[in-house]
């Protein structure tokens, strides 16, 4: 944390103490989540297909989920049937893919960045049994082509998470994620357990209270003709976490701890009047 600026005025060298403003910068490390996909209807996807009808025809979409954590899957080839219940839906919390019989993609509905500068994507999925290594994540911004993160090769029972932090967003007013596999084989599929954007949030801090004097002295150093010194003490150091920096004018110092005295300068009279 920074006291930004202190203004004080020093007449015919007399000492003077005065209440200041101090400025203090303001935390980002919080986030808020600004979109989390809604895993909690169960059957929500795509209905079990053991034949042609469902699915129809490619290309084609579902809905899922309730906005703005909403959702759709589709595909452009249409997947295979081969006589057993092969799904793509949600069950028990999860958007689970099973003997699917193809080309799936689940894509989120349009997040809303046009007031974010950036942006943190996390997704936790699971292989349950896909025999493929094609499984991808891609994020989009307003419109453009896919950005894509290929997973590569997983066995049975292995994370499939993907995570882009501090994405640049300050040029987008939109954002869609996503991800694509295709699979095909009984009891063979990946397990989605989350897919969530956040974005960081500013927090407000205390700022430090503190007395600023102008002093002919610097601990024990006289000030020479038309010098002077400012003494500031910082006696509440708010929201920092650590040290204080302290500047007056091109002068800066650190006080451990916070909390304590600091002296900076020494400094010019000009015309009898000192201004810092």
């Amino acid at each position: 944390m920074k006291i930004s600026k202190i203004n004080f005025r020093v007449i015919n060298s007399r000492f003077l103490t005065i209440g200041l403003v101090a400025f203090c910068t303001f935390s980002s490390l919080a986030q808020t989540t600004i979109y989390s996909a809604d895993f909690s209807t169960d059957n929500d996807g795509f209905p079990n297909h053991s034949d042609a009808s469902p699915p129809t025809p490619g290309p084609t979409s579902v809905s899922g989920g309730i906005a703005p954590n909403d959702w759709t899957l589709s595909y452009v080839s249409t997947p295979g049937t081969d006589g057993t219940a092969n799904s793509f839906k949600v069950v028990s919390g999860a958007l689970v893919s099973d003997d699917w019989g193809g080309q799936g993609i689940f894509q989120s509905s349009a997040i809303d960045v046009s007031t974010l500068n950036m942006v943190t994507i996390n997704a936790l999925s699971e292989n349950v049994g896909a025999n493929d290594d094609d499984f991808i994540y891609f994020y989009i911004l307003d419109g453009n082509p896919r950005v894509e993160t290929i997973i590569g090769i997983t066995n049975s029972g292995d994370p499939v998470n993907y995570s882009i932090v501090d994405l640049d967003v300050s040029e987008a007013s939109s954002l869609i994620v996503g991800f694509e596999f295709s699979e095909n084989g009984g009891n063979m599929g990946y397990s989605t357990s989350s897919y969530i954007v956040t974005a960081p949030v500013a927090s407000p801090c205390t700022p430090p209270q503190f007395r600023a004097t102008a002093t002919c002295v610097d601990v024990t150093t006289d000030a020479v003709f038309d010098e002077y010194y400012v003494s500031v003490e910082v006696t509440d150091k708010g929201s920092a976490t650590g040290d204080v920096s302290v500047s007056v004018g091109s002068f800066t110092g650190s006080i451990t701890g916070g909390v304590g005295t600091i002296v900076l300068g020494p400094f010019t009279f000009i015309d009898g009047l000192g201004h810092q």
